[in-house]
């Protein structure tokens, strides 16, 4: 099939951005997904803001405003509002979702008429969709992002007692130094490494300073910032548990299935898809207090202390979540999916 990706939002970037400059995790899954489908056998084309097309990884890139009214493909993707999109001769439309507003589709009452379906990343995206945006159920197909295995292949001893927060800083950062001071308060040996920041967003500041200065009197913290994707990789492999105190509505969040893949549980108030994206007792912990009850950040540190106290059951966790994550959560595997249902509707 000729498959076509189109998103004209964010910045310029392209597939080498990846394991270079860093991408944000719109942009991290577009790449994961067009690679799975050159893999599996797919003629791809990534239309986005790039001023350096070429061909990376079996995919096409190019730039969003050279998609031609007369060029057919047998399914089209939109992650962001496609001008002239009745025009444009596919045999499958689909609307990606990437988000809980329409800043990028403008109004999901002039796309849906116009695609097949609207993909969500979680259930808990669903409801969204359909609650705030009034989009006919039957219209959404619900399905999941994901992590590429060879990432995480291996298995590199852990560092004992290591967290990592590894998300958008404004969705977490603020409730770090709190919580992982009550923790060294029961586990003194234990250690956090804080990486990302919003030039990974295509932002010139990075967001962080106020988080950074929180951190910086308490012992045992490294705060990385941005890191290449090796890097974070290696970061998440020697961690044991993913700590996370969200504060925002995550419709799936890609840092916990990766540190699941990586074997380091999630420890984070259920917040979002996090109910979904995180077993509760089996790939992670989950706190089911709002982030503002005060008792949330005392609840989620005594927690995330016991499971490093509790070398068995935090072992046992470990293995259910990098087995969860890289039976059910795989690029390839979500991609054969979709390329199931292209099929089954005459892709």
């Amino acid at each position: 099939m000729r498959i076509a990706f189109y998103f004209a939002e964010t910045f310029d970037w392209n597939d080498e951005d990846l394991e270079g400059a860093g991408l944000g995790g719109a942009e991290t899954a577009l790449v994961h997904l067009s690679r799975a489908m050159a893999r599996a056998g797919q003629e791809v084309t990534v239309f986005n803001r790039t001023t350096r097309p070429g061909r990376f990884h079996g995919v096409n890139y190019r730039p969003a405003g050279s998609l031609r009214p007369d060029e057919p493909w047998d399914v089209l993707i939109g992650m962001s509002y496609i001008p002239g999109l009745a025009d444009v001769p596919a045999r499958i439309k689909i609307h990606l979702s990437m988000a809980d507003s329409e800043s990028w589709v403008r109004s999901y009452r002039e796309v849906v008429p116009r695609v097949r379906a609207v993909f969500t990343l979680s259930p808990h995206h669903t409801r969204i969709i359909v609650e705030r945006f009034g989009v006919d159920p039957g219209r959404i197909v619900t399905t999941r992002l994901g992590v590429d295995p060879a990432d995480y292949a291996d298995t590199p001893p852990k560092v004992p007692g290591r967290l990592i927060y590894c998300s958008v800083p404004d969705c977490g950062m603020g409730c770090l130094a709190p919580v992982f001071r009550l923790v060294r308060r029961r586990v003194p040996s234990a250690t956090l490494v804080v990486t990302g920041d919003s030039t990974l967003w295509g932002r010139s500041d990075p967001g962080t300073a106020p988080y950074r200065e929180a951190l910086a009197g308490l012992p045992g913290v490294s705060f990385l910032g941005k890191v290449p994707r090796a890097e974070l990789i290696r970061h998440q492999k020697a961690a044991e548990i993913h700590l996370y105190p969200c504060v925002c509505n995550e419709l799936f969040c890609l840092s916990s299935i990766e540190c699941q893949a990586a074997g380091a549980p999630t420890a984070a108030f259920a917040v979002g898809a996090l109910e979904t994206t995180v077993a509760d007792g089996e790939t992670g912990i989950l706190v089911r207090r709002p982030p503002e009850d005060p008792r949330a950040v005392a609840e989620l540190a005594a927690q995330v202390a016991a499971l490093l106290l509790d070398r068995g059951r935090l072992a046992r966790m470990a293995a259910a979540a990098r087995r969860r994550a890289l039976d059910a959560f795989t690029y390839d595997r979500v991609v054969a999916e979709w390329l199931d249902l292209f099929r089954a509707w005459g892709g």
